[in-house]
């Protein structure tokens, strides 16, 4: 379970957000409302272990098993993976909902598997559905729900292989035309078009560059190193350096000005703001300002200013991937994605360095935490970012 942060609203209040709902504490900052916090939390912690359980001798249907898991999946995962969750969740009862859990075997997984290709699926994805049932029959094993036999017999189903399924296999992801790129850039807010390049200098995934904080990031040398305080394998304990070519510390360096330590370098209100403006140049240039054409503009502005205090201080990778793909459409070029600009530069590092750079300048390789072997790791990529820089000369 995800522990709400303490949180200030900007009216000075102290709130904590979960499941949806905002609770205020009282003035932010205030030992009152730090201690209603830690009460609070208290209180949350305490509901999430105190979860029904079905003793083993009962038979509950399947429709019965899914309320308390769900309330988990919300707090543990992240939006994304919570409704892909929720979504294989409500196709299985679509088909079993009335099923007692002690018939939901091997037999009716591969039922559910077999439906799942006859929707037009790929492999993979039918794949990811049935290990997401797989998780769910665990959690009801952990809590003491059913019995540990359900969860055995369902392990005996295997994931379709390549090659012996009709299930098609999922399109390949394919680099980004940099000419396509390079058309876009002018039409995106300038904080996502310095994401859009450093992410692509860099063999960034796109939380990596969209969580981008300048205590993050080491400027002692010539190549700055960027350490992610969370990436996509921090919950297997392996670290992730990215090296920051001089051509990206060019890029980033504006958002750097005047950011506190912990501050996301790219902020979303600013692309807001930005948007506000574009917007005003074009009607100052279509119309002649009238003086309420101008007040009208001015409230405007207000109005805008305002929601932006309300706004989220960092970006998401779906609010990312929006602002790209509407830059594409007023560039009127194919629409790209973020993930795409890892296999471009990949593509150009392979071709120019090799492909061994190419693996490590993305960070594709198993790491060892070791002291020696990331000190080691941190060498070579100073050395490719140096030579990713003479290549642009």
């Amino acid at each position: 379970m995800r522990v709400p942060k303490y949180r200030r609203n900007p009216d000075g209040r102290a709130f904590i957000e979960f499941r949806g709902k905002r609770y205020y504490l009282g003035k932010h900052g205030t030992p009152d409302s730090c201690e209603q916090y830690r009460q609070m939390i208290a209180r949350i912690v305490t509901a999430a272990e105190d979860i029904p359980r079905h003793p083993i001798g009962q038979d509950p249907m399947l429709i019965e098993l899914v309320e308390s898991f769900l309330d988990w999946s919300r707090d543990y995962y992240p939006p994304k993976d919570f409704n892909a969750v929720k979504l294989t969740i409500e196709q299985i009862l679509g088909l079993y909902a009335q099923t007692p859990i002690s018939e939901f075997g091997p037999v009716k997984i591969r039922a559910f598997q077999t439906w799942l290709v006859g929707q037009g699926y790929s492999r993979t994805m039918v794949n990811r559905r049935v290990a997401q049932v797989k998780r769910w029959l665990k959690w009801l094993v952990s809590r003491e729900m059913i019995p540990v036999e359900i969860l055995s017999a369902a392990e005996t189903v295997t994931g379709l292989r390549s090659g012996k399924t009709t299930a098609p296999e999922p399109e390949p992801v394919k680099p980004a035309s940099m000419a396509d790129v390079e058309a876009t850039l002018p039409h995106l807010p300038p904080p996502v078009a310095a994401m859009v390049q450093i992410q692509y200098l860099c063999g960034m995934r796109p939380q990596d560059v969209i969580g981008m904080r300048p205590g993050d990031i080491d400027q002692t040398g010539d190549i700055w190193l960027y350490r992610p305080g969370k990436h996509k394998n921090t919950h297997r304990g392996q670290s992730l350096v990215k090296a920051l070519p001089v051509s990206a510390q060019v890029i980033l360096t504006p958002f750097l000005v005047d950011r506190a330590a912990d501050a996301h370098c790219f902020d979303p209100r600013e692309s807001a703001e930005w948007a506000y403006e574009q917007k005003r140049a074009n009607s100052q240039r279509a119309t002649k300002q009238y003086p309420s054409e101008a007040k009208r503009l001015e409230k405007q502005k207000a109005r805008t200013l305002k929601h932006r205090e309300l706004r989220a201080s960092s970006y998401k990778g779906y609010t990312y991937a929006q602002a790209i793909k509407r830059a594409c459409k007023k560039a009127d070029v194919p629409a790209w994605s973020p993930l795409q600009l890892r296999h471009t530069i990949a593509t150009e590092i392979s071709q120019q360095l090799g492909e061994q750079a190419a693996q490590r300048w993305l960070g594709h390789a198993r790491l060892q935490t070791t002291g020696i072997y990331v000190e080691k790791q941190t060498k070579e990529l100073i050395e490719i970012a140096r030579q990713i820089d003479r290549q642009r000369e």
